[in-house]
């Protein structure tokens, strides 16, 4: 089960929920992210997925675009005053079963949310820490996202794939003698020694 989960509206923060999930996916591995167009398998009832992937997961960020508000369904309404709509559902299932949410604002302009403009069942969202990311220069942002997640998941840190020769040494190699008996091994390190053709005292 993935232990971040990226909740975001496709009209508002899709690019950014790629950017998130390709620079948490490097930091602590594809697995541990959540995103439904990667992660829900072909055939899979996504519905049950979707609020499954929730409820197992250790952090929702909620990403949080200038038009995540904006907008109106059908019936004249925002869709975050829809109980259908899914960003609210994800979100409203992450706080029924206390899985911590961090919003993520997206832009430098827009705005923090505040509790009068969300539905009543929505409002603890406003009273949350919330990070900025810019995606002019996501860097600092993105980062600072990591270190909070691995702060908040203890043992997410230590599911990270380790680069390529991380706390690998170079083994010490001692010196290899010949002389008429065959070779000698000097000094300190593992000995390596190469013949050619079939090794001394075997017949081919």
């Amino acid at each position: 089960m993935a232990d971040i989960f990226i909740n975001f509206r496709s009209d508002d923060t899709a690019a950014a929920a790629v950017l998130l999930d390709s620079e948490l996916s490097r930091r602590f591995g594809s697995a541990r992210i959540f995103r439904a167009k990667k992660s829900i398998a072909a055939g899979t009832d996504y519905a049950e997925a979707l609020l499954a992937a929730v409820r197992g997961s250790s952090a929702l960020l909620a990403l949080i675009g200038p038009n995540w508000l904006a907008g109106a369904t059908i019936t004249g309404h925002r869709p975050i005053d829809d109980e259908r709509d899914w960003v609210r559902r994800e979100i409203a299932e992450a706080l029924t079963n206390r899985v911590p949410i961090v919003p993520v604002i997206i832009g430098r302009r827009t705005p923090s949310l505040k509790a009068r403009d969300l539905p009543d069942a929505l409002k603890t969202l406003a009273s949350l820490q919330n990070r900025r990311v810019d995606l002019d220069d996501p860097t600092p942002g993105v980062a600072r996202l990591g270190d909070d997640l691995a702060e908040l998941i203890p043992h997410l840190a230590d599911k990270a794939q380790p680069e390529p020769g991380a706390g690998q040494q170079t083994p010490a190699v001692g010196t290899i003698i010949y002389d008429a008996h065959g070779p000698i091994h000097t000094g300190s390190g593992n000995q390596y020694v190469r013949y050619e053709g079939y090794p001394p005292g075997q017949d081919g």
